[in-house]
């Protein structure tokens, strides 16, 4: 790594990272295949072709692994994570989404792990097959209701789920939640006051309305529930990604479903309103929480509505600072219809 001082600039070279010194030999295909063929994960004697997927340095890797011989087969994930994490406990989490989902008696399914190499603090992952539903909701695609539906049904499923991961699972509340959104969004105070002064107000305003709800028990929640981590694949679908499963509020994961559908779906109008009515129609919220836990998930929506116009629009894109605004007006706006 190098730095720059008068630029203030840090310059690495993937694969050389000192938080993840793993990836190097997760990199080199030799060391992969027998790593592979030792975790019963791949075939002896088949090679691989090595492909990143999403680096975040020093936070988390993701790499694809591709048969080089001529028959083909599916390809293999490799999830890396820091060496301090603990990646035994995020397997048996995943097989624990997977094992609830099978006897669920519904569509869904969960991306079930194949192996988990301590070692190399990875988690291998079979290839998933299809599409993700933020695809099929940005494009308008037909058949988006019914997945919508099965999504909703499975999210029930692992809410009604008891918690039996134990001490493995840790606790979110509503003020972390606060806190994270509040930092994300620095950089819009410094650069528009007064749209961070507005998230600083909305964020005041969610934190009242939650504490005056009625609250229910902890239950377990997927932590990062969005249309990215749902895909459409062989007439079912799919979740993924339970690297932030925890036990708190269900209304969590329903807020952040609705929040991004709104992200997705964003000028649509009334075909907005119609997958939106979907998904809480398959999920029942009039069971179990109830009209409080629909009342919390809204304000979870208006929270990660803030939360999407600090991470999800790039401040170099032309329009940043208008649909900045729009997507804050829009949480406050939630707010306002449950005062």
């Amino acid at each position: 790594m190098a730095r720059v001082p008068e630029l203030n600039v840090s310059v690495q070279v993937s694969p050389l990272d000192p938080k993840l010194p793993q990836l190097v030999r997760l990199c080199d295909p030799g060391y992969v295949a027998a790593m592979l063929a030792a975790a019963s994960a791949g075939a002896p004697g088949t090679a691989y072709r090595v492909h990143t997927i999403r680096y975040r340095p020093g936070e988390r890797h993701v790499l694809r692994y591709e048969s080089a011989q001529a028959a083909p087969r599916r390809a293999l994930f490799a999830k890396l994570s820091k060496r301090d994490a603990d990646v035994s406990r995020a397997f048996r989490v995943a097989t624990h989404v997977a094992d609830c989902l099978d006897a669920s008696g519904g569509t869904a399914r969960a991306l079930r792990p194949l192996a988990c190499v301590e070692g190399d603090s990875v988690l291998v992952f079979p290839e998933v097959r299809g599409r993700p539903l933020s695809e099929a909701l940005r494009t308008g695609a037909g058949g988006v209701t019914g997945h919508l539906e099965a999504a909703a049904r499975a999210l029930r499923a692992l809410h009604s789920t008891p918690v039996r991961l134990g001490e493995t699972l840790a606790h979110r509340d509503f003020v972390t939640d606060v806190e994270a959104v509040r930092r994300a969004s620095e950089h819009i105070s410094a650069l528009r006051p007064r749209t961070g002064a507005r998230i600083d107000e909305t964020l005041e305003r969610a934190r009242a309305l939650y504490d005056g709800l009625p609250s229910e028990s902890p239950t377990f929640t997927h932590g990062d529930f969005k249309a990215e981590h749902v895909w459409a694949s062989s007439g079912h679908v799919m979740l993924l990604d339970f690297g932030t499963c925890a036990s708190g509020d269900p209304a969590l994961d329903v807020g952040k479903f609705l929040a991004d559908l709104h992200w997705w779906s964003w000028g649509s109008g009334q075909r907005s309103t119609r997958l939106r009515t979907a998904f809480l129609a398959a999920y029942g919220c009039s069971a179990d929480g109830g009209r409080g836990r629909l009342l919390r998930a809204a304000v979870y929506e208006a929270l990660f509505l803030a939360m999407f116009a600090a991470h999800r629009l790039p401040i170099h894109r032309p329009g940043w600072a208008e649909r900045t605004a729009a997507l804050v007006r829009r949480a406050a706006k939630g707010l306002d219809e449950l005062s």
